[in-house]
């Protein structure tokens, strides 16, 4: 069986096997209505996308045209469902009417990003979007460690949007670090660092 670009195969299994983990532990003791619940929504969405990913990176040549372009398609789309989900899990100060509206916003974040995604089935959308939905959170929880400096969730959270933040731009950058190790593998090693403050921000 040939499998190509394996690097890429591996770490996106790992990540996608990290966030599944991280979403489990998330629902887990989460009553309706409880904000984890998102978050785990967000990872659960996550872990889809990155076992997708990693199927159509590792397995392309295995696989016919229209089942490639269906799970790249499901790529994206995964892609931008854990954006929407993990914007809108944190939430920083916001309550009531403006976290509402703020959330119907992240509704219309979704659409529009899921249309360009769509249309070209560029990874440039999830990457747009990312990093949209990287400056929301980190803006959220700075708004709450001004209101309450000694936030130690919001700190995690913050150390996580960076991590996120850093995974993005050495995706969009294109920095591979070695021939058999690419800006794609890079990306995962450094958002996986960043699923973990996120993790354990979020179970605050």
């Amino acid at each position: 069986m040939t499998v190509q670009e394996p690097a890429t195969l591996i770490t996106d299994y790992a990540l996608s096997g990290l966030a599944a983990y991280c979403c489990a532990g998330l629902f887990r003791g989460a009553g309706k209505g409880n904000p984890r619940r998102l978050w785990a929504w967000g990872f659960g969405a996550l872990s889809l996308g990155a076992l997708l990913g990693g199927t159509s990176h590792g397995f392309a040549a295995l696989l016919s045209a229209p089942a490639l372009e269906s799970l790249w398609r499901g790529t994206l789309a995964a892609s931008h469902l854990a954006n929407f989900f993990l914007a809108a899990a944190a939430r920083g100060p916001l309550e009531g009417k403006p976290l509402e509206t703020f959330r119907v916003g992240l509704g219309a974040k979704l659409l529009a990003f899921a249309a360009w995604s769509a249309a070209t089935q560029s990874f440039a959308a999830v990457i747009a979007d990312s990093a949209l939905t990287i400056l929301l959170i980190a803006a959220l929880e700075i708004l709450r460690l001004k209101k309450n400096p000694g936030d130690r969730p919001a700190k995690l959270l913050l150390a996580g949007a960076a991590l996120s933040a850093a995974a993005a731009l050495a995706q969009a950058l294109r920095i591979s670090p070695a021939p058999s190790f690419n800006h794609n593998d890079l990306y995962h090693l450094v958002q996986a660092a960043g699923l973990v403050f996120l993790y354990r921000g979020a179970r605050g």
